[in-house]
């Protein structure tokens, strides 16, 4: 038991690098289209062909950094930093936007914005987990 919860950071940035490289994969295979939903946002209309680009760049670098053990922990932080960002603007377009559909790419499609808000909320959560776990298992 001892040895497979001495893997659990490993797991879990498995399943994020799986998460972000997928999104930033299928964001940069549709790219025009991701252009032109993040445009479609009232938040984000001005700077969405700046956004574009640095959302897929962030997305790979956090992926980066959650291949390496000695950076993992900033890989885990830039992860629940990437989901805390993606919920707020979840339950910003929720309170604010009578209707919103869904342009949502990669793993969640399918789902609601209110299904969406939930995955990302317990993915943020796994994040921030990991992120404490991998610091107290440095730290011994």
């Amino acid at each position: 038991m001892k040895k497979t919860i001495q893997y659990l950071p490993l797991i879990v940035a498995s399943l994020f690098i799986v998460i972000l490289c997928r999104a930033a994969v299928l964001k940069i295979l549709d790219f025009k289209n991701f252009q032109l939903q993040l445009a479609q946002s009232p938040l984000l209309t001005a700077t969405s062909d700046i956004i574009s680009y640095v959302i897929i760049g962030t997305e790979l670098l956090v992926a980066g950094l959650l291949c390496f053990y000695r950076t993992r922990s900033m890989g885990f932080l830039g992860s629940s930093l990437l989901m805390a960002v993606f919920a707020t603007y979840i339950g910003y377009v929720l309170v604010v936007i009578e209707n919103p559909p869904c342009t949502c790419i990669g793993l969640f499609e399918k789902s609601s914005w209110k299904e969406n808000l939930i995955y990302t909320v317990i993915l943020l959560g796994i994040g921030l987990g990991a992120y404490v776990f991998q610091t107290a298992q440095k730290k011994t």
